[in-house]
């Protein structure tokens, strides 16, 4: 740090947080603005120029390496310099936060009240550990409702073999479906699995599929036979958390509205494998109250059994 200007040091932290926070905008670290009504040239901690929405605005940072709280008199100090070189907005940055007999006379003066934290610095430091939320889904079967297509032949053999029960014949054929006429068949189960997978369908989110290609046949007494299928799916959902620390994590702490927002965060060496780290929770009563966090949800995708319906 050095010793001449010990708020240095700070300024060039805090200048280096908000280059990534405003990246289409100029961010100048110890600029020197000429005051219009002045005509003297003010020293700035950063200013942030550049345009929005098609406006030209300016922006200014001041900045307080404070181990007590920043009042009233540094509120008024930043709102002069402002009037004077025609900022829009200010921010007051204070290491040390602010008393809070000022936080609306600085609103009414466009100013906001931050400071800027990290999780790797000795000396503006936040702890900071983000909560992770794994949602397990079970229950991979479908019901399957099937409706054939009859076709004349099916008439005249079902008038010759009336002693065969036409529920058994059915139920046995829904074990195989074909798409050329029985020249090569599969499982049921195979082929919504093949559906699912080809589509990209995760059966949590849909939870009905109609399968009705005009091609798609069962063989009942020897004859392929046109059916379509309804299948609804059932999957239930368990939710674990577990909170991790980042490698790298800073924010921008807004002492006016009490919120956190987070400038960037790294994390290593992260599996998203579910283990003993994580706590089976209500997910009515997931404890999370911060802006940032990882939720991670498998897709269903393949059911494993079949039940058969009407």
């Amino acid at each position: 740090m050095n010793m001449s200007n010990p708020g240095k040091e700070y300024e060039e932290f805090v200048f280096n947080k908000l280059t990534g926070l405003f990246p289409e905008l100029e961010v100048t670290l110890d600029d020197n603005i000429v005051g219009t009504q002045s005509g003297v040239r003010r020293q700035i901690d950063i200013s942030i120029k550049g345009q929005v929405s098609g406006v030209d605005i300016l922006y200014l940072v001041q900045c307080k390496d404070y181990t007590r709280r920043a009042d009233i008199n540094k509120v008024g100090e930043l709102s002069s310099v402002m009037q004077d070189v025609g900022a829009s907005k200010g921010f007051l940055i204070c290491s040390g936060g602010f008393t809070r007999t000022i936080h609306q006379y600085a609103q009414k003066l466009g100013i906001e009240l931050w400071s800027v934290e990290d999780v790797n610095s000795s000396q503006w430091h936040v702890e900071k550990k983000i909560p992770v939320i794994y949602i397990q889904k079970q229950g991979k079967s479908a019901n399957v409702n099937l409706q054939l297509i009859p076709i004349p032949e099916m008439y005249d053999r079902l008038e010759k073999e009336t002693h065969t029960n036409i529920s058994a014949a059915i139920g046995e054929a829904i074990k195989e479906v074909s798409l050329d006429e029985g020249r090569s068949s599969t499982s049921l189960v195979d082929y919504i699995n093949h559906i699912l997978s080809a589509n990209n369908i995760d059966f949590s989110v849909t939870p009905n599929l109609e399968l009705n290609d005009p091609n798609l046949k069962i063989r009942i007494w020897g004859i392929w036979t046109p059916v379509s299928f309804k299948v609804q799916f059932n999957h239930e959902k368990k939710y674990y958390l577990k909170y991790i620390t980042p490698e790298e994590y800073s924010q921008i702490r807004d002492h006016i509205t009490q919120e956190a927002t987070p400038l960037n965060f790294l994390i290593d060496n992260f599996s998203i494998e579910l283990d003993d780290s994580y706590v089976e929770v209500d997910p009515n009563e997931i404890p999370i109250s911060n802006n940032l966090s990882i939720k991670l949800e498998i897709p269903l995708t393949i059911i494993e059994s079949l039940n058969f319906r009407g």
